[in-house]
């Protein structure tokens, strides 16, 4: 978990807002163009707003490869048909086995090395959720989760890539 809080600013707040927003439509079954317009907001809101957090946590390190994973997972989240209804507070685990193992080799193409950065990235965009006010309690199930599903994964990326 990252030690040091960095309180959200107006720009993250926005975001935020716009996130619940979304969760909302996604519950109430908005209009479509309603529901793609803030979709579109919320995705590049989120983005923006988590590289620079990545870089105010100090974290440059892979930080383009941390955000494309947060944008793929957003985009899986909230412009995928579900079987239910989901959100990226959903509860641990929700659809996050069916988007390491399915939707992330569909839809991206990168190295093997470049995969196995996927569950950090993961962590870190809830810790990001958190920190920024999104999730009203701390992400601990969903890393708690997402530390027992890696092993699992890095298997699959050793049979899928050797």
């Amino acid at each position: 978990m990252i030690p040091e809080t960095i309180h959200p600013t107006a720009d993250d707040l926005k975001v935020i807002h716009n996130l619940n927003r979304l969760d909302q439509c996604i519950m109430r079954s908005a209009d479509y163009d309603e529901y793609v317009e803030l979709l579109w907001d919320v995705q590049n809101g989120c983005l923006e707003r988590f590289q620079l957090w990545l870089t105010n946590e100090g974290i440059e390190e892979h930080q383009d490869k941390f955000a494309n994973f947060a944008e793929v997972y957003l985009t899986f989240i909230y412009d995928y048909e579900h079987i239910e209804t989901v959100t990226l507070n959903s509860g641990p685990g929700k659809y996050f086995e069916e988007f390491m193992v399915d939707y992330l080799f569909k839809k991206t193409s990168m190295e093997p090395e470049e995969y196995a950065l996927c569950p950090a990235s993961i962590k870190l965009f809830y810790e990001f959720l958190y920190e920024k006010g999104y999730l009203l309690e701390p992400p601990e199930k969903m890393i708690e989760f997402i530390n027992k599903f890696e092993p699992k994964f890095i298997e699959i990326l050793r049979g899928r890539f050797s």
